[in-house]
């Protein structure tokens, strides 16, 4: 009995070192074949490529070949959104904190009705209006936002024929029916779609937010010429009063970091540099490429040579579908990185995608909001613009700008008043922060065509 109990052990220890050895030649393999992998890609096409990047170039992709994709994480939320429940129709106006929890809620309904939509067809404000008298669902945006990337940040699709229709409003209705106010030319259309109502009856009842009216069930001589989805609160919105002022890293004020800008654009601190402009622009040069940080806040990249630029993603590895959004991601992510090297808390929010038939570069605009209102571009540009040729960034310019809330308060138009100046009926009603020379950002109504 002692032999066979000796014997068992022996086996067993043998067994547990064989299995060691196996798992040491596969780790070993595993290492051998990375080295190889990031030798092999350290040129050529590769180059400027972080080791992540590169590395994830060899794996096998899907989705159309984009792992990087932050999908759900939105590049722009609504600065309106509202759901009709038991207790009327209840929602968030320019209120940052409350539209994304509201967001957050809703949007697997949204996803559901996006996926679930037919062709689109274009329709009447009247029909619209009509509409807006049952149970809703609205999400507004203040810009230009390809269908396509809302559903993706949704969690849902869209199909085929509807991905060239860009979101400025959706309106979504409890007996299935989806309305989209392009926000490229304010056209109104409609499509059938199906919903699950006892997930929107059950987010509706754990919904608390503040009363809202749209302007199409209103009073018609006070508001018939807003567009009938504007969604308003039922009080009178006064919005804080900031000071503004450029960033410069040259006399950086505490949390405004150089180092943290060029590694945002993947610079090595140390990276060679020169001056321009009598000193007022600092020049940092990479193997095929420029960054340009002026004293003004404004923030230039640009490849030098056809093999320059940063790297979204891999052409031959994308389809066209994802490669908007992996555009967009990459250029949410350089921004972020760029805001965070001025301590910013003033989140971005794209503005525009847009394909340029003269280069056949992606264009893509972000602003930035205050207290969930979006900052209108000054004369210099808007807060950022970023130019892709194909997956690969080929140019980036970013104005800069540190907000401090003064204390103060300002109250806007009142839609009433601002609709009665309006010389035509379909006008939208929305806000922005404009920059004064006065180095303050006061928010404005205004009407949209």
């Amino acid at each position: 009995m002692m032999k066979k109990a000796i014997k068992t052990r022996k086996v067993l220890k043998n067994t547990c070192k064989n299995i060691v050895l196996v798992v040491l030649v596969l780790l070993m393999g595993v290492l051998t074949v990375l080295a190889w992998s990031v030798g092999l890609l350290s040129g050529g096409n590769f180059a400027g490529m972080s080791p992540l990047t590169q590395l994830q170039t060899l794996l096998p992709l899907g989705d159309g070949g984009y792992v990087r994709r932050a999908s759900e994480t939105a590049a722009a939320y609504p600065v309106r959104i509202a759901v009709s429940g038991d207790h009327g129709l209840t929602g968030a106006v320019y209120q940052e904190a409350l539209g994304v929890a509201l967001y957050d809620t809703l949007r697997p309904i949204l996803a559901e009705g996006l996926t679930h939509a037919e062709a689109f067809a274009e329709t009447t404000d009247s029909t619209l209006q009509k509409a807006l008298d049952g149970k809703t669902i609205v999400a507004d945006y203040a810009g230009k936002v390809p269908l396509s990337l809302l559903a993706g940040w949704f969690g849902g699709s869209v199909r085929e024929e509807n991905r060239s229709l860009h979101a400025g409003t959706l309106v979504l209705t409890h007996d299935g029916l989806l309305f989209l106010r392009d926000g490229s030319d304010g056209t109104l259309y409609y499509a059938r779609t199906k919903l699950d109502t006892t997930v929107w009856d059950r987010a509706a009842s754990m919904v608390s937010a503040s009363a809202c009216d749209y302007a199409g069930v209103l009073p018609q001589e006070d508001y018939g010429k807003l567009r009938p989805e504007t969604l308003l609160l039922r009080e009178p919105q006064a919005f804080p009063i900031y000071t503004v002022r450029a960033a410069n890293f040259r006399d950086a004020a505490p949390g405004e970091s150089m180092q943290r800008l060029l590694s945002a654009f993947s610079y090595d601190p140390l990276q060679r540099a020169y001056e321009e402009n009598n000193g007022a622009t600092q020049v940092f040069v990479g193997d095929a490429s420029a960054l340009r940080v002026s004293n003004d806040g404004t923030v230039r990249y640009k490849a030098t040579s056809v093999t320059g630029g940063l790297y979204a993603y891999q052409d031959s590895e994308m389809q066209e579908n994802n490669a908007l959004a992996a555009r967009v991601d990459f250029a949410q992510e350089l921004l972020y990185g760029a805001l965070g090297a001025i301590g910013s808390s003033a989140p971005g929010m794209l503005q525009e995608l847009r394909y340029d038939q003269v280069t056949g570069n992606w264009l893509v605009t972000f602003t930035q909001t205050l207290s969930g209102v979006p900052v209108r571009p000054s004369a210099n540009g808007a807060a950022a613009r970023f130019e892709f040729s194909g997956g690969l960034l080929v140019s980036a310019e970013l104005h800069l700008r540190v907000y401090a809330a003064t204390g103060e308060k300002l109250y806007i138009l009142p839609a009433a008043q601002a609709g009665a100046t309006a010389n035509a009926a379909g006008k939208g009603y929305a806000a922005s922060y404009q920059i004064g020379q006065d180095g303050r950002a006061l928010a404005q109504a205004y009407l949209v065509n």
